[in-house]
């Protein structure tokens, strides 16, 4: 595969940075958007959006990338000697292949920008207290809010529209939390070969670097806690965030893993007391245009509200879920979470329900216990059938 340096187009009132690869014999391109008022955060004088961007697809051809433009030599080095390992291992490819570029850059300083992705969920809810709320040092204080249509929002035109609106909703709440919004959209998730869920770390990552010229420091708020790391193939990125994204910076551009020394319930007991959470708290899976409110029967809603119930806050979220609806569901969720333990995500929760002071309704247990009894018969009768 072979990369191209990037460009800078024009059109209407949005502007983007762009590069064309060649793969075989066809050529293809990548194009990170932005608002043309954020024109001036975007990086045209690297490649290292895109060799970042480009690394799922190359791993999946088995193919070298080799970059004919300038590209930062420290991300050269991480990539080669850590990240692909890790992807490759973290994908189960075949093998990891290598970056090759033909002008290596040193030396520059980041700029002195910070930034995170807020999709207004409890991870980046949580980073914004810890590094904008709560008043830390200005060496690690945020400037920038960032969202990314990258592959969350469903792909093509549908997952455009619905980004389009969760920027709509999520923009009055960055205003309300006093930082600026930044929208980027990309044709990225037409080009990654794996799902969202195993490669949304790089796929994030291209697109904040696209934007290191605002921003020369990027806290990515990592889903898993630093006792969950582990390098092994896997249908979710996070597990080796810890160890790849390190790997990622360069002279200029300072990637961070943050939040992993929380627990899921941690977290979500240091964003329950916020009024921008209690009003924009968005964890739904469900990417259904029009949708306003969580939906509060998928899993990570269900997941969500269990915690907050736990932690005795869950009716101060009324505005952003179905407290009538959940309590239908409710009884049924429990018993799932007793029982099914192939949800590495749920473990915290369903540990905290078992340490809470709330007794675990008798159906609930009874179920729970009957589930667990008949599961070697249901089992066996399967093996023979």
């Amino acid at each position: 595969m072979v990369l191209q340096s990037p460009r800078v187009t024009g059109h209407q009132d949005v502007v983007r940075l762009e590069a064309t690869f060649r793969t075989g014999d066809q050529d293809g391109q990548l194009w990170f958007e932005v608002p043309a008022d954020w024109a001036d955060l975007l990086e045209p004088d690297l490649c290292d959006a895109f060799v970042v961007g480009l690394l799922p697809l190359a791993l999946s051809q088995g193919s070298d990338l080799e970059v004919q433009g300038p590209v930062s030599a420290r991300l050269v080095h991480g990539l080669n000697h850590t990240y692909l390992p890790v992807q490759a291992i973290l994908l189960g490819a075949s093998g990891h292949g290598s970056v090759r570029a033909s002008e290596v850059v040193h030396g520059g300083q980041p700029a002195d920008g910070a930034a995170t992705g807020f999709s207004g969920g409890i991870d980046s809810f949580c980073a914004v207290r810890d590094l904008h709320l709560d008043a830390p040092p200005e060496a690690v204080r945020l400037t920038h809010l960032a969202l990314f249509n990258v592959g969350s929002h469903e792909s093509g035109e549908r997952g455009r529209a619905v980004f389009r609106q969760r920027a709509e909703q999520l923009t009055p709440c960055a205003d309300e939390l006093g930082l600026p919004l930044v929208l980027v959209d990309s044709n990225l998730d037409d080009l990654v070969p794996y799902g969202f869920q195993r490669t949304h770390t790089t796929r994030s990552f291209a697109a904040a670097m696209a934007l290191q010229r605002g921003w020369g420091t990027y806290y990515y708020s990592s889903g898993q806690s630093f006792a969950a790391t582990k390098v092994t193939e896997s249908s979710l990125c996070t597990y080796v965030d810890p160890v790849a994204i390190p790997a990622l910076a360069s002279d200029t551009f300072r990637p961070i893993a943050y939040g992993a020394h929380y627990s899921r319930v941690d977290k979500t007991e240091r964003v329950a007391p916020l009024e921008a959470a209690q009003r924009c708290l968005d964890v739904c899976v469900d990417p259904k245009v029009g949708r306003t409110v969580n939906c509060s029967a998928c899993t990570k809603c269900l997941r969500t509200m269990l915690t907050l119930e736990l932690l005795g806050w869950l009716d101060q979220f009324s505005e952003v879920f179905d407290l009538s609806l959940y309590e239908t569901v409710r009884t049924k969720y429990m018993v799932k979470l007793l029982n099914d333990r192939s949800d590495e995500l749920a473990a915290e929760v369903r540990e905290a329900l078992l340490a809470s002071d709330t007794a675990i309704p008798p159906l609930v247990r009874l179920e729970a216990w009957l589930r667990r009894m008949l599961r070697p018969l249901k089992q066996l009768v399967g093996h023979r059938g």
